[in-house]
């Protein structure tokens, strides 16, 4: 799920909104914005967001715009766009009512279907953003942002993308911008935005980041009262029953131990666990007035802004000399270069960023509490026990589900896929050493 994409498509074009919103497409009163798609073809067409796709330049000129402003109404409309599950419309002014998962073509036009037609809700989960945010990127750019603007530390850069992308992201998210333009909640109530983060990643996880303050000291935050404790040990309950139970859907011989059933009461919990901060209602309809929606939606889009500029050796990324093959490589040799390590477990968490967001946003609608479903899931992609006709869904999760196991194995060093042999007491993600100073290993997940 591509943020940057949703937020050009918001910028270009108009929607219909329900009720008393009205919609139009952001210009700005200096500066052309010319964002060109890949074309309307449905090879460019993204099924999980409904909208179309648009070049890795397209998304490097959005971000890099001179006038930031765009950028800034772009995130208020999104959220906007997001809250009332709206419709957008082609340039002939149709608009698609099959809510169908991919563009439908009607002679030589183009209907575009919902612009969010994955289950209909909004597509970003706050398990994305306290991924990426426990990497340490959030305070690794504040810190090279810092660095460049207030002295010679880092050499100018004469590459205009990078220089407007370092001012943009000081002048959007590390600035204190009004709540109602979604990208930033401060307030005389919660005046630092790490601080609302990290509240909210304890509330809905129970859990804070691997890290303190870049001096290494404890981070004040308010914690909550209510928090969801016990969610780190349910999820890996879940992911052990459901590894356990791929197994089996390959075996050829041996006891079948997976109990679907189980599965199914485990997914439950967990949904029931999640919303429970949220609402006291178990569907989307009034996402926009629940608790932490607001703190998820800004902490999302925050988050994959960064995302974005390490995703690929980007004009920062080549500023700062700090190419690398992947996202975590490339933000742990910009920590090095501003001298704050980045989480050695990088890699890995990133890597599961985007599929824990699809598999929790999935639990939080109650699609595993069908132990047929979950059944039909383990055994999509088996040569031994298969099932007929695996559909595009249910081979997508068991992809995003093993991808995760893996990927939480080496980010937590925790046994799923042998759990009898696992260390008992709380999830350790080891930490590496920082600026010469010995740093203890930090609970990530209690």
């Amino acid at each position: 799920m591509d943020a940057i994409d949703n937020l050009i498509y918001s910028t270009l074009n108009v929607c219909v909104y329900p009720n008393a919103f009205s919609s139009l497409g952001i210009v700005s009163d200096y500066e052309k914005i010319d964002l060109q798609s890949t074309g309307n073809n449905p090879s460019d067409f993204n099924s999980e967001t409904g909208i179309t796709g648009y070049i890795r330049a397209t998304r490097m000129k959005f971000v890099a715009l001179d006038d930031t402003n765009v950028v800034a109404d772009a995130l208020k409309k999104h959220w906007f766009d997001i809250a009332n599950r709206i419709s957008y419309t082609t340039q002939l002014g149709q608009v698609d009512t099959t809510g169908g998962d991919f563009p439908v073509f009607d002679g030589t036009l183009l209907v575009t279907p919902q612009a969010f037609v994955k289950f209909n809700i909004p597509p970003y989960h706050l398990i994305f953003s306290y991924l990426v945010e426990n990497t340490r990127i959030a305070q690794i750019f504040e810190k090279m942002i810092s660095m460049y603007v207030h002295d010679e530390k880092l050499t100018k850069t004469n590459n205009i993308d990078a220089f407007r992308w370092i001012f943009n992201t000081e002048t959007l998210f590390y600035s204190n911008g009004r709540s109602s333009e979604r990208r930033s909640l401060n307030s005389q109530l919660r005046p630092v935005s790490e601080s609302i983060r990290r509240n909210a990643y304890q509330r809905l996880f129970g859990i804070d980041l691997a890290f303190g303050d870049p001096n290494n000291n404890t981070y004040p935050y308010t914690k909550a009262e209510i928090a969801n404790s016990s969610f780190i040990s349910m999820f890996e309950s879940f992911l052990i029953e459901f590894w356990r139970g791929f197994t089996n859907a390959n075996n050829t011989s041996g006891q079948n131990t997976t109990d679907t059933e189980h599965l199914e009461d485990l997914a439950r919990r967990l949904q029931e666990l999640m919303m429970s901060r949220r609402t006291t209602e178990l569907d989307f309809t009034n996402y926009r007035y629940f608790n932490l929606s607001a703190e998820e939606y800004s902490s999302y889009v925050f988050m994959y802004w960064l995302f974005f500029i390490i995703s690929f050796d980007s004009p920062v990324v080549d500023f700062l000399g700090c190419n690398a093959n992947t996202p975590g490589e490339r933000l742990i040799n910009i920590g090095r270069r501003v001298g704050l390590p980045a989480h050695t477990k990088s890699v890995a968490i990133l890597d599961i960023a985007q599929p824990m967001n699809l598999i929790l946003r999935s639990m939080e609608l109650g699609l595993f509490n069908n132990s047929n479903f979950l059944q039909r899931v383990m055994r999509s992609l088996s040569t031994i026990n298969p099932i007929l006709n695996p559909t595009p869904q249910e081979i997508n999760i068991l992809n995003n589900m093993l991808l995760i196991i893996n990927n939480w194995e080496k980010a937590t060093g925790h046994r799923i896929k042998n759990p009898e042999a696992n260390i008992t007491g709380s999830v350790r993600v080891q930490q590496q050493q920082g600026n010469g100073v010995g740093v203890k290993p930090q609970p990530v997940m209690n």
